[in-house]
C-alpha cells in the first residue's frame, strides 16, 4: 500500500496551516538544457485535521533566491491557495453587525486585500472611515476634520484617532499617488479598524441582550419603569412607592440624570400619555419633599 504523502498548506476552515494529504499533484516543468528553470506544481489537498478540500498552485523559480547560513539556496516560491481567502478577514465575525453601507465597504476592501489588490484595499480602508464618520453624523468638510471631531463627541479615544490619520495617510496615498503599501500594514490597519468597528458596533449586536448598560436617555429611562413595573416581583397594584423604589437595583444605571428624568416622566403621567403610574401625595411618615407613585392596574 502506497504511503500517504502529506504537505503543510493554509486550510480555510481551521484558518492556519495544517497538514494535508496530497490527493493529486501535476507538475510542468522546465528541461535541464534550457536556459532559465523553473516549474509550476497544482495540487489537489484535504485537509488531515478537518478534511476540507483545496487545490493549490506553486511557481517555483530556480534562478531567482537567496543562499542561506548554511550554504543552502533558498529558490523563490509563489503561492496561491483556491478558493482563495483572507484569515484575518475570516476570523472576524462582526461584521454582520456593522451597518449595511459600511459592511459592504469593508467586504469589498478585504476582497481587494485577498486578491492582493493592494492600492484599492488602501483606498477601502480610508473609505471604511468615511462611512463611519457618515454614519455617526460628524461633522466636517474632510475627513481630518471628521476624525477629529469623532474624537471630539467622545466616540472614539484620542490614541484612537492618531491610528485613524494614520490609515487616512495611507489611504491618501493610495487614491492620489496610486501607492501600493506592503501587505502587513494594510492588515495593521485593517485590525486597527475591525477593533473600532467592534467598539462602535459589534458589541451592540453581541452584548447588549445580556450586560447593564448606562441609561444615557429619557426613552431607555421610561422603558426600564415599565420594564420594572412589569416583572419585578417585589412590586405591587395599587400601592405607592418613590421611583427609587420602582427602579430598585437598576438606580445604579441612572448615573447623572435621575431628577431630569424624572421631571419628564411627571409630565407625562399628568398628560395622561405614561397609564401605568398615577401621582401621589406623600405617605404619613414619609418624607414629603419626594414623589410617590401608584402602581395603576
Amino acid at each position: 500500500m502506497d504511503q500517504i504523502k502529506l504537505k503543510s498548506s493554509l486550510c480555510e476552515k481551521c484558518l492556519q496551516e495544517t497538514q494535508h494529504k496530497i490527493l493529486f499533484l501535476h507538475s510542468v516543468g522546465s528541461q535541464p538544457s534550457d536556459d532559465y528553470h523553473a516549474e509550476e506544481k497544482y495540487f489537489t489537498l484535504e485537509c488531515a485535521g478537518c478534511g476540507h478540500t483545496s487545490f493549490r498552485y506553486e511557481m517555483h523559480d530556480y534562478e531567482g533566491g537567496y543562499t542561506a547560513d548554511d550554504g543552502e539556496w533558498i529558490h523563490d516560491i509563489v503561492v496561491k491557495i483556491f478558493p482563495n481567502f483572507l484569515p484575518e478577514a475570516k476570523r472576524f465575525k462582526r461584521a454582520a453587525w456593522f451597518p449595511d453601507d459600511i459592511s459592504n465597504i469593508y467586504v469589498e476592501t478585504t476582497n481587494a486585500i485577498k486578491d492582493e489588490n493592494l492600492v484599492l484595499a488602501g483606498a477601502g480602508l480610508r473609505m471604511i472611515i468615511e462611512a463611519i464618520a457618515i454614519d455617526k453624523k460628524v461633522p466636517g468638510k474632510h475627513l481630518e476634520n471628521q476624525i477629529t471631531n469623532l474624537q471630539k463627541k467622545g466616540l472614539i479615544s484620542k490614541l484612537d484617532s492618531s491610528r485613524l490619520h494614520a490609515i487616512r495617510f495611507l489611504g491618501n496615498d493610495a487614491v492620489h499617488a496610486l501607492k501600493a503599501y506592503e501587505k502587513e500594514k494594510i492588515l495593521l490597519a485593517l485590525e486597527i479598524l475591525q477593533n473600532l468597528l467592534t467598539s462602535l458596533y459589534g458589541f451592540e449586536g453581541m452584548f447588549i441582550p445580556t450586560l447593564e448598560l448606562p441609561i444615557n436617555s429619557y426613552k431607555e429611562f421610561r422603558e426600564l419603569v415599565l420594564k420594572r413595573i412589569g416583572n419585578a416581583t417585589n412590586l405591587k397594584k395599587d400601592h405607592v412607592y418613590t421611583i427609587s423604589a420602582i427602579l430598585g437595583n437598576e438606580n445604579r444605571r441612572i448615573l447623572r440624570n435621575t431628577e431630569r428624568f424624572e421631571k419628564s416622566l411627571k409630565k407625562e403621567i399628568q398628560a395622561g400619555k405614561f397609564k401605568k403610574l398615577s401621582i401621589e401625595n406623600a405617605i404619613h411618615g414619609a418624607a414629603s419633599s419626594k414623589t410617590y407613585y401608584k402602581i395603576l392596574t
